[in-house]
């Protein structure tokens, strides 16, 4: 992951410093330091042998040692240890609690570094926080839906499905959307709707993939990058707003903790919708579209319909052979869909209701006698983007409604 990496060698320069209190410490807990937040809590057994712990997440505990030792540091030198990550501006407060001296009772994580700086940061100089009043995010939703209607107008193709990013570096309405995107910085949640942060999240994740694509090549793992004030990577908008805080495939913890500001915006619950409505960067993406407040959730169904009905990378039903076959997102995030394959097809024949396709027929007669079985479909992937904006002429794009 390029930002890990950019954080750890950030950490390991600074640890090189002389007479850096960083530079005993174990090489692991540099590594986590890089990937989560964290503060220090002070522990001691029933004989009264004290150690301190750095907390990740109020879910997971780590000894906070010495390097190629188990003597654990004092909590004088522990304090330094926070207290210089402060002062060198590597670490980044990120409980509600203010206050520029390091506390053990405080959440912190690592800021990135200019290269890895924020997509829509302001240039240095410039207090746009100062100049601009903040904005509800209903009132965002309405001016970022008219921005990227032309975008996605210009650049998709294949039914929605592939991304002409060429046709980006000469986009007026692209350049239009830059200039906006600083404005995401005042967006505001008081008193939203479910529904305003839904659509903004879902409209914001898609753009912001797209936006990254083009700055730094296809997305080849999990995305480090913020919009906004606060930290929203691709992973935290997916776990920790759209799917109501969940942990994701794999992880260990949570996305946000007890403790993180961005808790309040997640959503109260998981639409399982929402898997059929984000950009993967991949060939196995859904066809992508602008969400509106009021109608989003008929234009989730609606997407997912097609996306299952057109496409056999979500779904194949082989009659002859009795085997239905799904795509990994099914196998990934099965508990948001229900946990089981009764489930999950149950799921898929609802959203597909008053479709009269034959996959859909085929997919009811096999699950109604109960004699299937259930294998993966392999994810492809491959990016779904092209660089050549002459390409674009073999097929004309789709309109976005």
């Amino acid at each position: 992951m390029d930002t890990v990496r950019r954080k750890k060698s950030s950490l390991n320069a600074m640890a090189q410093r002389k007479n850096s209190h960083l530079d005993n410490i174990d090489r692991f807990i540099l590594e986590q330091l890089a990937e989560r937040s964290w503060h220090i809590e002070y522990e001691s057994d029933p004989e009264g042998t004290e150690w301190n712990e750095l907390c990740f997440d109020e879910s997971v505990a780590t000894p906070f040692f010495r390097n190629n030792s188990h003597a654990f540091f004092e909590r004088s030198e522990a304090l330094e240890i926070g207290q210089e990550l402060i002062d060198r501006h590597v670490g980044q407060q990120t409980s509600k609690e203010a206050g520029m001296t390091f506390s053990p009772d405080r959440y912190y994580q690592l800021v990135e570094d200019d290269e890895n700086k924020p997509l829509n940061a302001v240039p240095k100089g410039e207090d746009e926080e100062e100049k601009k009043q903040s904005i509800p995010v209903a009132e965002c939703n309405e001016k970022f839906i008219k921005l990227i209607k032309p975008i996605f107008n210009g650049i998709l193709t294949d039914n929605n499905q592939s991304i002409i990013y060429g046709g980006l570096s000469t986009n007026d309405n692209f350049i239009r959307y830059m200039q906006f995107a600083r404005e995401l910085n005042q967006v505001t949640f008081e008193g939203s709707t479910p529904d305003d942060r839904l659509t903004f999240f879902i409209n914001i994740y898609n753009m912001m993939l797209i936006h990254i694509t083009l700055k730094h090549g296809p997305p080849i793992g999990i995305w480090q990058r913020r919009k906004a004030s606060h930290r929203y990577a691709l992973h935290s908008i997916i776990n920790g707003i759209l799917r109501a805080n969940k942990k994701g495939p794999g992880m260990l913890w949570k996305a946000f903790g007890k403790q993180d500001e961005r808790l309040p915006i997640s959503l109260p619950v998981c639409d399982p919708l929402i898997y059929f409505a984000l950009c993967s960067g991949s060939k196995t993406t859904p066809p992508l579209r602008v969400y509106h407040p009021k109608t989003i959730h008929y234009e989730m169904r609606e997407n997912a319909r097609l996306a299952l009905v057109r496409s056999d990378k979500f779904l194949r039903v082989d009659v002859k052979k009795n085997v239905i076959h799904l795509g990994k997102t099914f196998k990934w995030f099965s508990d948001d869909f229900g946990g089981t394959n009764e489930r999950i097809l149950q799921w898929i024949l609802d959203v597909l209701d008053n479709d009269e396709s034959d996959k859909k027929n085929n997919l009811q007669k096999l699950f109604f006698t109960g004699e299937y079985s259930v294998e993966y479909i392999p994810y492809d992937w491959s990016t779904n983007g092209r660089m050549d904006e002459k390409e674009k002429e073999e097929t004309e794009p789709e309109k976005n409604d």
